[in-house]
């Protein structure tokens, strides 16, 4: 096997190779049918691709907005946190070090404390009210709430269901964008008001 200079984007590529063969070679089924036509398989691939963009070219990976300085930052030290577990892990499994050392950048609260602020700035970095792409919908959430128009009719319809739901209830087809749903109103007369 061919070796990587750069692990990450190494492991991406084997990644999607890998989900390559998957496909070509094995008869996988999901809710939609075969394999290709499932969103979270879809997403998958997305994922590895995107993974390995970001890899190629990180300074060009986000395009911070200029009143989420602060939340860049974050992101960074996110990014070097991982980093440094990442490597940390990998000379563990090459025998280099004792797994079992652990300093206080090995916390694992401090690490997805890190892991949150990323994800907080990356959601203001993109939040917008309008109408945005799928791929830019957030992945962290179980409950799904969604209106489609039933093959064109005009008959809408509301399904609400578990992104993760194997049991039915999914959608046939795929959603091509998506839209924050807006703030509660205020009750009359302020926070105040009973």
């Amino acid at each position: 096997m061919e070796r990587f200079d750069n692990r990450p984007l190494g492991a991406c590529e084997n990644g999607a190779v890998f989900l390559d063969r998957l496909e070509r070679d094995y008869q996988f089924d999901c809710e939609a049918g075969p394999l290709v036509l499932c969103s979270d398989w879809v997403e998958l691939r997305r994922c590895f691709a995107a993974m390995a963009e970001f890899i190629r070219h990180p300074e060009t990976a986000l395009t911070p907005a200029p009143q989420a300085e602060g939340q860049v930052r974050a992101n960074d030290d996110a990014c070097e946190a991982l980093a440094r577990a990442y490597d940390r892990e990998d000379a563990a499994q090459r025998g280099e070090t004792d797994p079992w050392s652990i300093g206080i950048d090995d916390d694992p609260e401090w690490v997805a404390d890190r892991i949150a602020c990323a994800r907080a700035g990356l959601a203001a970095l993109t939040a917008s009210p309008d109408w945005q792409p799928i791929e830019t919908a957030p992945h962290d959430t179980e409950l799904l709430l969604g209106w489609h128009d039933t093959f064109g009719s005009g008959q809408w319809r509301c399904i609400v269901d578990l992104a993760h739901s194997t049991r039915g209830g999914w959608w046939h087809g795929s959603a091509t964008h998506w839209m924050p749903l807006p703030a509660a109103p205020e009750a009359e007369g302020g926070e105040d008001a009973e």
